[in-house]
């Protein structure tokens, strides 16, 4: 029995390019359904969004529970930062609803794994009412909105009733924002409080 040796190359070839086909194949397939499932998340965000707003504006129960029903979904469904947002904004739905310690305990959860450059960071920080959370987050250097941030650790150190520390953060706004409208919402609030 004789071997053809350009038969064997010529089959191993073939067989090589059907595998390198159906592998690109598989590829392109799971490229389209991870993005069928990212459209889909940022619909349903967009969705949840809208039904928060509505919920809120009207002080309708069922459109509130819709929208933290569309924000679990999302987070399942989205890129991990679409998911952190979607739990801190059920946070936020939680606490307008009384549920304070429910979304105080999720944002603590989640407020970790947004960076400090993303801009939402500085506005969901206060959900979390955790002062070492407003340290770590004032003292990074790529921190955003940190006016806003230390005007809201100012806020929820008065509701703690550590006026001398929020006095502290007051002096710290002032001297790095003078301009921001924010300091001087502070500081009216701190004449209140005295």
């Amino acid at each position: 029995m004789k071997i053809d040796l350009e038969r064997i190359d010529t089959k191993t070839v073939i067989g090589v390019l059907l595998v390198l086909v159906l592998i690109v194949m598989a590829i392109g397939f799971l490229i389209n359904e991870r993005n069928k499932r990212i459209e889909e998340a940022n619909y349903l965000y967009r969705k949840a969004v809208h039904e928060m707003a509505v919920g809120l504006e009207t002080g309708n129960p069922v459109k509130l529970k819709s929208a933290m029903d569309l924000f679990d979904m999302v987070s399942n469904k989205g890129s991990e930062d679409l998911a952190v947002i979607s739990r801190l904004m059920k946070a936020r739905i939680l606490y307008e609803i009384g549920k304070k310690e429910e979304a105080v305990k999720l944002a603590r959860e989640w407020i970790g794994k947004l960076d400090d450059s993303n801009p939402l960071k500085a506005i969901f920080l206060p959900l979390a009412k955790d002062e070492s959370i407003f340290e770590k987050f004032l003292s990074n250097k790529k921190a955003f909105l940190t006016d806003y941030a230390l005007y809201e650790y100012g806020l929820i150190l008065l509701e703690k009733g550590k006026k001398d520390k929020a006095r502290e953060i007051l002096n710290q706004l002032q001297k790095k924002y003078p301009n921001s409208p924010f300091s001087k919402d502070l500081e009216k609030l701190m004449e209140v409080e005295n």
